[in-house]
Order: C-alpha cells, then structure tokens, then sequence
C-alpha cells in the first residue's frame, strides 16, 4: 500500500469499521491537508490490526505425541506418557506447594501398582498411606517402627566395599571432612575385624556398639584424632539419640524383599540430617545389592520422593572438601540396574547439577521464583516464548520435556484421595504385613572381649609388613596397571628388593600376581593387584582403596590402559569405559581428524557381536575390536557374518591385542589431521610406556 494515499486510508479505515471514529475522521482529515509519514504510519498499523487481529500463538507448536505406558498428563494432541526404558533414565518434577506435585506422583504411583511395578515411596508429609484403602498389600512403615542395620552390608557385597560406600553416606549426610570420614572408616573397620565380618561371620555390629567403641577409645585433647574423634562421635550420638529402636538390631527388615513389594517409608517428625542419613543410606543399599546381583536391564523398581533438595544438596556439591558426594554418582549409575528415581521439589535451584543433568523427563509446574522459571527454562532448553508461557501455569498445568524430544504442556489428571487412614490402622496394616519379618537382636560389645585378644595375638605374630612391602602396596592401589618394572623404577627399588617386597606382599595374601601375554615387543608383564585382605590394610592404614579404572579383570584393565596411551602416541584424545546413555565402550577415541573410533577387547568370544551392534547403533566412524588370540578373533568374525550376512559392515575390524603394543603385524589406520593414512609398527613412534616385563 502507498502509505501517501489517504483515500486508501479512508478504505481500510471502512474495512475495520473504524471510519466512523471520531479520532480517526480526525487524523485522516488533517492528513489530506498536511501529509506526515509517521502519523500515516501509525494509523495504517492500528487499522491493519484492526483488519487482520493477531492470533494467539502457541509457543509449544508443533507439539510432540509422547505416547507410552505410564500416563503423565493429557495434551491437545492425546495424553503425554512415559515408558518404562524411559522411567529407568529419571525423571525430575518442580513445581510450588499446591501445584500439583503430589497429585502426579499419586497418579503414577497408583499405575505402578496397577501394572505390577514394585515401588518404594520416601514420604515426608503421611501422603501416601492413604493409598493403602485400595492395595491393602501395600505396605506402610512409619519410620519408629523400622528396624535397620546400616552396618550390614548387603547380600553379596564385600564387607570392605560396603565399608567405604556407607563412610561416604555418613559423612554426605552430616557434612563431615576428609579427615573425620577418614577416622570413621577406620574405627568401623577395626569393629568389623572385632566382630569377624571379613571372615564371613553372621553376627554383624550395629551403630550402638561403633558408638560404644568410641566412648571407650582415647587420644590426647591436642592431636587431630581428638577432633575427629570428638565429630564423629557427637554426630553418632544423636543419630542414636532419634533412631533409637530403629537401629537396635543386627538384622533388620529384609530390604532385598521390600524391593519386590509396594512400600512406603514415612519420614515425617525426623529431623532433617536424620532423614538424608537414612535416605541415602537406602538408596546407596539399594545401588550395591543391584550391582552384587548382577541386576541389569528392564525396569525392576521405582524409588519416589519429595523434598530432593534433602539429598541432592546444591551447597554440598559444591564443596570442593567434601568432595564428589557419592549419590551423585549412584543416580547417574542407577539407571544401568533397572532403578526408577522419580523424585520432586519446590526449588530448583537448590537442587545439584548432577540431579537435573541426570533424568531423561523434566516436568515444570507453576513455580514461585522467576529465578527458578529461568534455570528450570535453560535446564529443560526452553525457547523465550516458552519461558514466558510458564509464568502463566495454573494448578495442576505442566510443561514436560525429554530429551530429544520438544516440550509439551500438559494438564494433571485431578486425583482424588480420601485422607482418613490413622496411626492405628497403619500399624494393623504393617504388622500384618510383616508378621513373617524375623528381627535378629545385637550383639553387645562386652561378649567380644576374647575376640579382641585374639586379633591382637594375631597382629602380634608375623603380620607386620615391611616399608618396601607397604611402599610397593601403596603403589599398587594407586596405579593399578602398572608392571613390574615401573613399579620398581618409580620407587627407587632395585630388581632384587621390588621381588622380595612382592614376595612378602604375595605370601601374607595382601596382593594376587597375574601375567599378561602382551606380544610383540610387550613380552610377559606380571600385574599386582590387592586382594581383600591387602584392601583392608590399607584401609586401616589411612589409604582408601583406589576404585578400579575401568572394568573387568585386571589383565583387560591393563589392555585399556594400553590402548588409551597406543592411541595419544598419535595426538588422540581417548577415553577408558565411555557411558553412552547406560552403555559404555571399553576405549573411546576422538582423533584429530574428528573422527570417533570405538575399540572392544574381547578377551572371550562372548557377547562382542552385542557391543558391535552397540557402537554401530552410537554413530562411531570406526569400531575396533581387539581380540586375545586368533581363535577368538576367528569366531568373532563367524558370529558378525552369520548376523551381518555375507559380509561385516566396512565399519567394523579385527586386529589381536598384541598390534597396540609393539608388535610387528601393523594397525592401518586414519586418524591424523590430514587424513593420510599411517601404518604404524614400532619404528615409527616411541615403543609405547610400560610394554617392558619384569
């Protein structure tokens, strides 16, 4: 339109039945006698509007269909679900008091016992019990009638590995220091020995006899050992103050089978340190017996709460003294043992990184803060029309977001819930429940008198260590898969004093020998790694035994190690056991070309067709896989042809170990920064650290 054309003006001015407005006759009137771009601007911006309104847009167009088992909320384009593999990946829930929290946990939480989902509810507000008028299985646990021993290591789990994780819990939860966790794993090893736990006893300690050991243990009020002691013990102190009749037992309720039962765990009246205790306490049972039982796969159970910031701490991860808190680490590995964490909270922002980068389904209902609508906004990856449409949320209105997926806004099915069960009938319900629960009682201290004697007789003949034995045992825990003679090099030992320090280490069982057969210029390295009894000493001895780097045997440990340095030898940047959602690749390599390589060592023939499907499925450039000896190779090979057909995808080699450490038989690869290809033999790179033998 010529803006000029006052009669086009007046046209329009018809059109949007504006013409008759005494404003507007006014201006197109002063217009025909003295023409102004801006003021003819304007009015015709007024009047298009008037003709063409602006229509309501919606910020979440397209909207995703998330269609699946477990009913979130219902959507313009159907109802929003999630599956099963879907809920094993975390699920985060923020939103207000009276937003409408509680009322979606309730609706999963009912179609988890619908569909036969075991499920364990943390419950801070008696919310849940209600639900046990329509499942009387469902079983109800005030937190006064628990009976726990924290100290007993679940089934299957090393005593000296449970030891190390619960030091971790209780120093998480009560906020302690290096040096008061420290302590704590000491005295409660020494408790252990007293009781004969690593000897595979039955009878297990409880907090009270650690809390009696402590009162009877003495330094001089001017040693650190005084301070932590006096930490350690205040906290222990109260803890036993308010789980009095909680903790009175060496045995307690069976964990292992309340996670195939419907339970509710209910927390209200606990002081707040207490409930992170026994919450992560839980939870870090929960991720040991998974992990001892080899449970893996399919979702098995589902853990929901409330209040997250109770145990995802933003101000605990980031203290840098504390170091990284070991629930963090259990959530990002839970997923990988058919676990559901589905957990909820007022403020986001209180909440760890590690919580919000670690669950798949973020579900954002109407919050309080505009600070937490932005984080919550930047962490869901919210465009700004989106962030502005969450101010607007009402109760029970909700936007979800999956990974790799678009946001959707949703509303919450109301769920209606009759709140009239009493104390009374929850307690007919437990005990019902749990008539068949046998509660073994504690062990008390003094009966241990002749025990104590024992281990000291014992620590008195022959069990003392040489410095070289216990230099050389710290070595080990620190560099896992170093050989022989790096070990001797490093320590300033010479041939003849490493072996006799080896020697000793071997004859008292602190440390087990293996032999690899590296090939090529490699020969035969001999490995050391510390045995449950040389864990325990150092323990005892204020080194904390070093976690595995890697999985596996030692010998493939070692293979990972090799191929990481074979790798960035040629400028790489790799990486040992890779997590790709819940798989991991045994090396992952970036190279300066940017192309990804996924190396596999197949020690057996077993399984590696599975990671060869795997490594294809992530989009690696290039998938080696790098077997022991050529007969496995040989049925590796036969495995991917008869799956593959007549010919193994071009992504895809067979080499032997033996080519990543010197060997004569050249790994053609390209992975330089010009592409150009490079067959590698060890006259053309350094011979790679460590391939000497003993």
């Amino acid at each position: 339109m010529n803006s000029r054309n006052a009669f086009q003006l007046f046209e329009l001015a018809k059109e949007s039945r504006m013409h008759e407005n005494t404003t507007v006759r006014q201006t197109l009137h002063a217009l025909s006698i003295c023409w102004d771009d801006n003021i003819a601007e304007d009015l015709e911006q007024l009047l298009t509007h008037r003709v063409f309104p602006r229509k309501t847009i919606n910020p979440f167009h397209p909207e995703p269909q998330l269609k699946a088992e477990f009913m979130l909320g219902e959507s313009s384009v159907g109802n929003a679900s999630v599956s099963r593999e879907q809920l094993t990946q975390g699920m985060l829930v923020v939103g207000r008091s009276g937003a409408g929290k509680t009322t979606l946990l309730y609706g999963l939480f009912r179609q988890f016992l619908a569909k036969n989902v075991p499920v364990l509810a943390l419950d801070f507000k008696k919310d849940y019990r209600h639900l046990a008028i329509e499942n009387r299985d469902l079983i109800v646990i005030p937190w006064e009638y628990l009976r726990f021993n924290p100290l007993k290591p679940p089934d299957g789990v090393s005593p000296i590995r449970w030891l190390q994780d619960f030091a971790e819990v209780f120093s998480h939860s009560n906020s302690l220091l290096s040096g008061s966790k420290n302590f704590f794993m000491i005295h409660l090893h020494k408790l252990y020995e007293m009781y004969g736990v690593f000897e595979g006893k039955d009878t297990h300690p409880s907090m009270f006899e650690l809390q009696e050991l402590l009162g009877d243990t003495r330094f001089s009020l001017a040693t650190k050992d005084a301070r932590y002691l006096e930490t350690v013990r205040n906290r222990i102190d109260v803890m036993i103050l308010a789980l009095d009749r909680v903790l009175d037992c060496s045995d307690g309720f069976p964990i292992s089978e309340l996670l195939n039962r419907n339970v509710v765990i209910e927390l209200e009246g606990l002081a707040e340190d207490i409930q992170n205790f026994l919450i992560e306490t839980i939870l870090v049972w929960i991720y040991n017996y998974r992990l001892a039982q080899g449970h893996r796969g399919q979702l098995r159970h589902c853990i929901v709460f409330d209040e997250a910031k109770r145990v995802f701490d933003r101000n605990k991860e980031l203290n840098p003294a504390a170091g990284i808190p070991i629930i963090d680490i259990i959530t990002d590995r839970a997923r990988e043992f058919g676990e559901a964490l589905i957990v909820a909270d007022q403020e986001p922002g209180k909440l760890t990184d590690s919580i919000k980068a670690n669950t798949l389904t973020k579900i954002m209902l109407s919050l309080g803060s505009g600070k937490d609508i932005s984080e919550m906004s930047h962490c869901m990856g919210l465009n700004e029309d989106q962030m502005n449409y969450s101010y607007k949320l009402g109760v029970g209105q909700g936007i979800v977001k999956m990974a790799g997926t678009e946001p959707l806004k949703i509303d919450i099915p109301f769920a209606r819930i009759a709140k009239d069960v009493t104390d009374e009938e929850v307690v007919l319900n437990l005990k019902r429940n749990t008539e068949m629960f046998r509660i073994s009682p504690r062990t008390p201290l003094p009966m241990l008198e002749r025990r104590v004697d024992e281990l000291a007789d014992k620590k008195g003949t022959g069990q003392e260590m040489s410095k070289n034995a216990w230099q050389l045992l710290v070595d080990i825990n620190k560099n896992p898969v170093s050989t022989l003679s790096e070990r001797y090099s490093s320590l300033g030992m010479s041939a003849c004093k490493g072996n006799k320090a080896k020697n000793e280490l071997k004859s008292k069982g602190y440390v087990k020998e293996e032999e690899v057969k590296a090939g090529g210029k490699g020969g035969r390295p001999k490995l050391l790694e510390p045995t449950e009894k040389g864990n325990s000493h150092l323990l005892l001895n204020g080194e904390e035994p070093n976690g595995k780097s890697g999985k596996g045997s030692l010998k493939h440990r070692y293979w990972q190690q090799k191929i990481k340095e074979y790798f960035e030898g040629w400028g790489c940047k790799a990486e040992i056991e890779l997590f790709i959602g819940k798989k991991s690749i045994d090396v992952a390599v970036f190279c300066p070309n940017k192309k990804t390589i996924a190396v596999e060592i197949a020690m057996s023939p077993y399984y590696e067709l599975e990671n060869i499907k795997k490594d294809l499925g992530f989009g690696f450039d290039q998938i080696i896989v790098a077997c022991r000896n050529e007969k496995t190779k040989i049925l590796i090979e036969k495995a991917c042809l008869s799956y593959f057909g007549d010919k193994n995808p071009e992504k895809v080699r067979f080499c032997l170990l033996k080519q990543f450490n010197g060997s004569d038989e050249p790994l053609d690869l390209d992975f330089t920064a010009s592409g150009e290809q490079y067959k590698q033999t060890d006259k053309q790179r350094n011979e790679p650290k460590g391939s000497g033998g003993e």
